[in-house]
């Protein structure tokens, strides 16, 4: 197989010919004219015959350059036609990993007014409660829960968060009469993993209050389906703010407690630091933070 010159040698040299300047091409290029000319010594080299001649008029293509120029010039066009779509396809893909349970609580219903309002964008989504390795799946930007801290990847945190009882309104219309501290419990175990988590045991130990049975009833392993049991009316939940702040607001949910406990963490929009600069990623990011996030104006 041939040995194939310096692609940076070839372009350095069409600058030249298409310019008929060191000084020119240079400009073009953003390199010295001493860098320049030594690019186009050390293509003559390797091709073994002299490519331009220094003239009063200029530096001019000799004749055996002039028969390479026509698709040397080809060539770099397709190259740059390539590179354009490329980056043209960047930043019209964009790779979305996010936790299940937001996916349910936000972006199930969301997600298609950003896609109406970014037509040039196209979203994977893929919702997985399992860690994600962002290189090695080539995820662009996503939504994850927890205290913020991520390896190798940049984090702003999305919402804060705090824990609280919720019931549906009918289960409380059921059961008029009868304490909350007695009405059948539901228990989301998707963060049981994390030992610092309150759980129903933490709740009546903090707020000093007492349960019948605080360890009895159904357990979930998605905060989605413990939800979805809540609002059904199969029980109080210990619920998340960030994940019932919705149906609080559409009365599918009601608090049956005005106390609550604060946690440290959260939703955070995460991405990795090398796709910071594209634009479709700050478009997502930014549509993230005016649609859900902490700050932002309803």
């Amino acid at each position: 197989m041939p040995q194939w010159p310096s692609l940076n040698a070839l372009h350095t040299f069409l600058m030249v010919c298409r310019h008929l300047s060191m000084k020119r091409a240079a400009r073009e290029l953003r390199v010295t004219p001493a860098a320049v000319s030594q690019q186009v010594r050390l293509l003559e080299e390797h091709f073994g015959f002299t490519l331009v001649r220094r003239t009063p008029r200029g530096v001019q293509p000799t004749e055996r350059a002039q028969r390479l120029l026509p698709e040397l010039s080809k060539a770099f066009d397709s190259i740059e036609r390539v590179v354009d779509a490329a980056q043209q396809l960047e930043q019209s893909q964009l790779r979305v990993a996010v936790a299940p349970a937001f996916a349910a609580a936000y972006l199930a219903s969301k997600l298609g007014e950003f896609t109406r309002n970014h037509n040039g964008i196209e979203v994977s989504l893929l919702a997985d409660s399992r860690i994600v390795d962002y290189a090695e799946q080539d995820i662009d930007i996503g939504v994850r829960y927890g205290r913020g801290h991520y390896t190798g990847l940049a984090a702003e945190r999305l919402m804060a968060d705090a824990v609280f009882p919720v019931s549906a309104p009918k289960l409380a219309a059921r059961r008029a009469g009868r304490s909350n501290d007695e009405l059948p419990l539901l228990h989301d175990d998707s963060l049981a993993f994390d030992g610092s988590f309150p759980t129903w045991a933490t709740w009546f130990s903090e707020t000093t209050r007492c349960h019948p049975k605080p360890t009895a009833g159904p357990r979930f392993n998605t905060a989605h389906d413990a939800i979805a049991a809540a609002i059904a009316g199969d029980g109080m939940l210990l619920a998340r703010r960030s994940l019932v702040r919705t149906h609080l607001a559409t009365g599918r949910l009601q608090r049956t407690s005005a106390d609550e406990l604060t946690v440290p963490h959260g939703f955070f929009v995460v991405y990795r630091p090398s796709s910071r600069d594209r634009s479709n990623l700050h478009a997502f990011r930014d549509w993230l933070h005016d649609s859900f996030g902490d700050t932002r104006k309803d």
